[in-house]
C-alpha cells in the first residue's frame, strides 16, 4: 500500500470523525494514530492493517489536490 493511499485513508477516516488524528510516516516509517482519545504508535505493517479495517468500514480515501502523487 502506498504512503500516499495510507495517508488519504488516514485522513478521511480523520473527516468522519472515527481517528482523533494521525501524523506520519515518521523517519522511522512508523505512523501515529489517535483513536478513542489515545495516540499509538503503529509500525508500517500495522498501519497499513488499520487501513485495510478501516476500508472495510466503508472509510473512503481523502486526497489533498497539493500532494504529490508519486509519494
Amino acid at each position: 500500500m502506498s504512503k500516499r493511499y495510507m495517508r488519504a485513508i488516514l485522513r478521511g477516516a480523520t473527516a468522519t470523525g472515527l481517528l482523533g488524528g494521525w501524523d506520519g510516516p515518521f523517519i522511522d516509517d512508523t505512523y501515529c494514530v489517535v483513536e478513542d482519545g489515545r495516540a499509538l504508535m503503529y509500525s508500517r505493517a500495522a498501519a497499513i492493517d488499520v487501513c485495510l479495517r478501516l476500508r472495510v468500514l466503508g472509510v473512503q480515501p481523502l486526497y489533498r489536490a497539493s500532494e504529490p502523487a508519486d509519494l
